[in-house]
């Protein structure tokens, strides 16, 4: 198994770091189109964590397992919890 921790600070750059550190310690582990998936999701994690947040840091942590399985968490220090919420198909934010 491939994995990555790391800790960013809650700025604007926090996306453009997530996406270096995931092509640094994880394109050999991932095939191309899978990173480019992870890239995305991870970019739009980071970034609501950030605009959406309160705390200093986000924590990233991304695992890859030996069947190429990818799996992560995207944290802040925030008290929010997460709710899921039904899909509008005719929505224009976010994934």
């Amino acid at each position: 198994m491939t994995t990555l921790a790391a800790q960013l600070p809650s700025t604007a750059k926090a996306p453009y770091e997530a996406r270096v550190l995931i092509r640094e310690e994880l394109s050999e582990a991932i095939p191309a189109t899978t990173l480019w998936d992870v890239l995305t999701v991870v970019t739009e994690l980071v970034t609501n964590a950030v605009r959406h947040g309160s705390g200093g840091t986000v924590r990233i942590k991304l695992s890859v397992a030996v069947s190429g399985k990818v799996s992560g968490e995207v944290e802040n220090d925030g008290p929010a919890r997460v709710e899921l919420q039904p899909i509008d198909v005719k929505s224009t934010s976010g994934l």
